[in-house]
């Protein structure tokens, strides 16, 4: 005769099952061919922007479209744009899907999360995966949306595992935060655009038509625009995005001085989540030839990781960096205009959270993004906050990191370890 076959497996899946997955509806079980529980590429979280005010206690939130979210969820509910409640964050577990815009919950909220279209105020909910084991493959990674404005969501990255997370690969925040002042042309003159930061502020420059153009303050943690002139025919480098700090003012020039780089916020030990700021754009000036003044950098976004125990391999990477600002560019013949670039944007935040000391760090970063360097430069962007959680860890406030090769950067500013 010949041999039987072998068994096959059957899998039973349902809430309250007692098994090795406990989230009732586990991101890890999917799989295509012979192999299981592979793990997912890509964007990992679905976004959700509040569209009205959720108070204190309130139990349900309304958002912009619940599509992406499942009832038995966990979500993150977070502030991310206010002058005084910006950064405020709080997890809610399995939710229920009431309809197309809202979700509820049974604990009611620890704070209030503002929604205020004129204002600029945004809050956003986001879908936290839950694992058992998480890897991300050498060669694969995964990433955030980049954050937007108009509907205030995106520029996170977040997950908990009960087990393992292994990082051969890439946790890809950077550049997803706060965005750095546009790029104009020099058409009429003008200062550069201030970058986008926590409070909500939108960002403005100024075309005021006198032998100077001032450059702009900076706007909260964002870069100011850099400022121009008209009798030496400059325009001078936007300011870097800060957030932790370091950041550095755009270059100054011949009647015309760079934008101002942006001012500190947040707390070392994230008790405040934040996004990084992102840098001014340069200053234009115009005489007939047509200059196009580099983009501010955006800052970078933030990562978030809770699991049993973390290891980053020697290829590994977790960023959270702030995006380099641009050069500034030319359309015709060069004259005598010398146009600034873009500051760089700020680093972002990391949390990483684990049962024991997580391991392999050399590869976590949240530098500032380094300045344009044509014409006259941007400045470099200001460090993101790392912060480290297990049993036993000393934190108290300094730069004192498990592994403090992992705050390496090119160009701007380290990223602060706590």
């Amino acid at each position: 005769d010949g041999g039987a076959g072998g068994a096959g497996r059957i899998y039973i899946e349902y809430p309250g099952a007692t098994g090795t997955h406990t989230d009732p509806n586990p991101d890890a079980t999917t799989g295509t061919g012979a192999v299981n529980n592979t793990y997912p590429t890509g964007i990992i979280n679905s976004y959700a922007g509040l569209t009205a005010t959720a108070n204190q206690n309130a139990v349900q939130i309304t958002v912009n479209s619940t599509s992406g979210f499942q009832t038995g969820d966990e979500i993150l509910v977070v502030q991310m744009q206010h002058p005084t409640n910006a950064g405020k964050y709080e997890f809610k577990k399995n939710i229920t899907v009431v309809n197309g815009t809202t979700v509820s919950f049974l604990e009611p909220l620890a704070n209030t999360y503002y929604y205020d279209a004129v204002n600029n105020y945004r809050a956003q909910i986001v879908r936290v995966p839950n694992y058992a084991d998480f890897t991300v493959a050498g060669g694969t990674s995964i990433t955030s949306s980049a954050y937007d404005k108009t509907t205030g969501k995106g520029g996170i990255l977040i997950f908990k595992a009960t087990g393992m997370v292994t990082v051969n690969g890439a946790i890809d925040a950077q550049g997803k935060g706060f965005a750095g002042g546009a790029s104009i042309d020099s058409n009429p003159s003008s200062t550069g655009y201030q970058g986008e930061s926590y409070v909500g502020t939108p960002p403005v420059l100024s075309t005021t038509e006198t032998n100077q153009g001032p450059a702009l303050a900076p706007n909260a943690g964002a870069g100011g625009g850099g400022g121009f002139s008209k009798s030496n025919y400059k325009g001078c480098g936007g300011g870097g995005g800060s957030y932790a700090g370091g950041a550095a003012n755009g270059q100054n020039g011949t009647g015309c001085s760079g934008g101002s780089a942006g001012g500190t916020y947040g707390v070392p030990d994230l008790a405040t989540l934040f996004l990084g700021s992102g840098g001014g754009s340069g200053g234009a000036e115009y005489d007939n030839t047509l200059w196009y003044t580099g983009k501010g950098g955006n800052g970078g976004g933030l990562v978030f990781v809770a699991a049993n125990a973390l290891n980053v391999g020697a290829l590994g990477t977790i960023k959270a960096g702030g995006e380099t600002g641009s050069n500034h560019s030319i359309t015709g013949s060069p004259a005598l205009e010398i146009v600034g670039s873009g500051g760089g944007g700020s680093g972002g935040s990391v949390y990483l959270g684990a049962n024991s000391a997580p391991t392999g760090l050399a590869g976590v970063n949240a530098a500032g993004g380094a300045g344009g360097t044509w014409g006259l430069d941007g400045g470099a962007g200001g460090a993101g906050r790392i912060y480290i959680e297990y049993p036993g860890a000393t934190q108290d406030g300094t730069e004192a990191a498990p592994n403090p090769a992992a705050r390496t950067g090119v160009g701007g500013f380290n990223g602060i370890y706590t």
